[in-house]
């Protein structure tokens, strides 16, 4: 996949990877190398899950900075049942550069710097992350209730871009939200006076 994300716009490509998560008709594809988006796959197979081997053959396209493959690839699925690649434990913000878009990251000590409609932004103390949600999605739903200033854990997000880095959560179960203690609420309190 690292050798079809290095690929010009708009060539055709062919290659193996192992579906991490499907949201949707969109698919999110990853091999030892790297991984990829796969947009508006209307077309994709009955019964296509995550874990499956799948062979693409469509169109590498950019989407506002995002690497991806064009609706309506062709997709076969090889094999199922296998096991993911591992789920990148991200320490620093900075190494989520554009090769790591489309993979699977997990993020701890962090807190919520603001909230705003689609936005969540998580703070490290010095670098910010924003994790963005669908209007009307469970996930979106999920972030209306963060309070700047708790802690949160990133157990499962996709490394997102749209003209710079985003994170994308499909699953609430998988942005845990700490809960806050007496303690907490006095300190969040002393702050904001």
């Amino acid at each position: 996949i690292e050798e079809v994300r290095a690929s010009s716009e708009g060539i055709q490509v062919r290659f193996k990877g192992i579906v991490t998560a499907i949201d949707g008709n969109n698919i999110y594809v990853q091999d030892e190398t790297a991984a990829i988006y796969l947009y508006n796959q209307h077309s994709k197979p009955v019964g296509l899950s995550v874990g499956d081997l799948i062979l693409v053959e469509g169109k590498r396209t950019d989407y506002s900075g995002l690497k991806e493959i064009d609706s309506n690839a062709t997709i076969t699925i090889e094999s199922s049942g296998n096991t993911l690649p591992a789920i990148i434990d991200v320490d620093d913000f900075d190494m989520l550069t554009q090769e790591y878009q489309s993979r699977r990251v997990s993020i701890s000590d962090v807190t919520v710097k603001s909230q705003s409609g689609n936005n969540l932004v998580l703070t490290n103390g010095t670098k910010d992350i924003m994790i963005y949600a669908s209007n009307g999605t469970p996930v979106y739903t999920h972030i209306q209730d963060a309070i700047v200033g708790q802690q949160v854990v990133v157990h499962e997000a996709f490394v997102s871009w749209y003209n710079g880095l985003q994170l994308t959560i499909l699953d609430v179960e998988k942005l845990e939200f700490v809960p806050l203690t007496d303690e907490d609420y006095v300190d969040i309190a002393a702050v904001e006076i």
